[in-house]
């Protein structure tokens, strides 16, 4: 290379880096080198744009954040108080249902008392009419009725009797008193060979009697049923 030919290449090497053209023709500069752009700045009016931008979106999200909290919350509420509401309706029908059992239970107490009290008349009626008929005097009588019942046996409203487990009627009953307590029964006593007789008039006084003594009587306790002999 001549020193001519190096001063050309030094002269083209200045022109391409200070005025940034381009030699493409032989040994002379023809065009000018495009040199890529440079970005430019953003505006302060595209940078506030941009901001407020970014500001509704943030404010949308607070929006719906917020929203969707409020759901839940009311979500939340309305579980609450359908677990409540169920909570008081178990624990009314809970106490409806007590209720119901103890009046049904004081109505069962009522009629077993009811029931027992009817039982106890009617055995202690049937005892009397009984004894009444055999008994020599309201002393016997009295002794003789309590004998009779604890042979009675009260069912569906029905009196029968019973002595060492065999039902029996009302004579045999009386027969049976006659045998066990002579001295109670009117016609086994012995006073000058002869033994008294009871008109009856005595016999209706002697009921109207024991049947005074029947009503002051108390009954006897619920459940409680007479002892066979």
């Amino acid at each position: 290379m001549t020193l001519a030919q190096s001063l050309h290449c030094i002269k083209a090497w200045h022109t391409i880096c200070i005025k940034g053209l381009w030699p493409v023709k032989g040994n002379s500069v023809s065009e000018e080198i495009v040199k890529p752009e440079q970005p430019t700045q953003p505006s302060v009016e595209d940078l506030q744009a941009e901001i407020d931008r970014l500001k509704g979106h943030h404010t949308k999200l607070l929006d719906e954040t917020k929203t969707a909290k409020q759901k839940a919350s009311e979500l939340e509420a309305a579980q609450t108080k359908a677990e409540e509401d169920r909570q008081k309706e178990k624990g009314e029908f809970k106490s409806l249902y007590e209720k119901t059992q103890a009046e049904l239970e004081g109505e069962r107490t009522a009629r077993r008392e009811e029931s027992a009290k009817r039982r106890d008349l009617d055995v202690s009626s049937n005892a009397l009419s009984i004894a009444a008929s055999i008994g020599v005097d309201e002393g016997s009588i009295r002794l003789l009725k309590q004998e009779i019942a604890s042979y009675a046996v009260y069912t569906d409203g029905v009196i029968s009797y019973q002595i060492g487990g065999i039902t029996v009627d009302k004579d045999k009953v009386a027969q049976h008193l006659t045998a066990e307590y002579p001295r109670l029964v009117k016609g086994n006593q012995s006073s000058g060979g002869s033994a008294p007789v009871v008109s009856k008039a005595a016999v209706l006084q002697r009921v109207t009697s024991a049947g005074a003594e029947l009503k002051d009587r108390q009954p006897l306790p619920s459940g409680l049923t007479s002892t066979n002999r």
